[in-house]
């Protein structure tokens, strides 16, 4: 089992990079974990795969920190 930090989440495809602390990518697709957003921190097992190794069995370990909203500081549109 490798710790990582999902780097990158693409919410159409369903499709995401998880950087391991080996400074590896792994491919991660969102069945392997419900709802993952960038930054969440996961515990995953690597698999070798045709084009990329990708993340199975992914655990989240932490959840990313909520997004800050720029605007509420006054800003009218």
């Amino acid at each position: 089992m490798i710790n990582g930090q999902i780097e990158f989440y693409d919410e159409d495809s369903e499709w995401g990079l998880i950087r391991g602390d080996d400074n590896h990518l792994y491919e991660l697709r969102s069945a392997q974990l419900p709802a993952p957003r960038v930054g969440d921190k996961v515990l995953f097992e690597p698999q070798h795969a045709a084009g990329a190794p990708r993340a199975v069995a992914v655990r989240r370990l932490r959840s990313a920190p909520a997004p800050i909203d720029l605007r509420r500081g006054g800003v009218r549109t």
